[in-house]
Parts: structure tokens; sequence; C-alpha cells
């Protein structure tokens, strides 16, 4: 989060030289942050998701099929639990969450 903030402030600095005309650089960089992080969060809570199909002994092409259909409202409204999760069984590390849905055959 550190990053970000230093990463965004840098940007506003950045904008007070350049003046008008890097209005719409940073008008893109602020969008694909935004969906940066939307597209992490879906993959989040959709790698958390399978790992809890497969606990139930779904197979994992079956699991994958059902994650996949999940969209970004889908994702939002298992956020918490997927959060609450990542931070209890994977120290809140998110990558290593997802480095060990895909060793047991998740394909996101």
């Amino acid at each position: 989060m550190k990053k970000v903030i230093i990463f965004l402030v840098g940007l506003f600095i950045g904008f007070a030289i350049l003046g008008a005309t890097g209005l719409p650089f940073l008008l893109i960089v602020i969008a694909a942050l935004w969906y940066w992080t939307l597209r992490r969060g879906r993959l989040t809570v959709r790698a958390f998701m399978y790992l809890g199909l497969h606990s139930q002994g779904i197979s994992p092409m079956e699991a994958n099929g059902r994650v996949f259909k999940m969209g970004y409202y889908d994702a939002a409204e298992s956020a918490p639990i997927a959060k609450s999760f990542v931070r209890e069984y994977f120290n809140g590390k998110q990558l290593k969450m997802i480095a060990e849905a895909r060793k047991r055959g998740f394909v996101g």
C-alpha cells in the first residue's frame, strides 16, 4: 500500500510539472491501476473458491468451470471471506494462495 501511495504522489507531482498535457496520461495510469486491482481481486477470490471446491472432492475441471463463471460482482461479495482466509492461512500473501491453488489444478 505504501508503494501505491508513493507512486500516486509521484504522479501528481509529475502532473503539476507537466501541466494540462499530463492529464490524459494521469487518467490512463489511474484507470490501469484500477483495472489491475479489480482483476487481481477477482483472481484471488477465484483461487479461494477453487481451493474450497477442491477440498470438497470436486474434480479440478468442474471446480475450474464453476469459479470461472464468477464475475466482478460475485467476487466482491466473497472478497471479505477470501481476505480473512488469506490472512489466516497464507500470512496475508495472495500470491502464495494463488500458487497453491495452481499446484492443485487451478487454471486462473
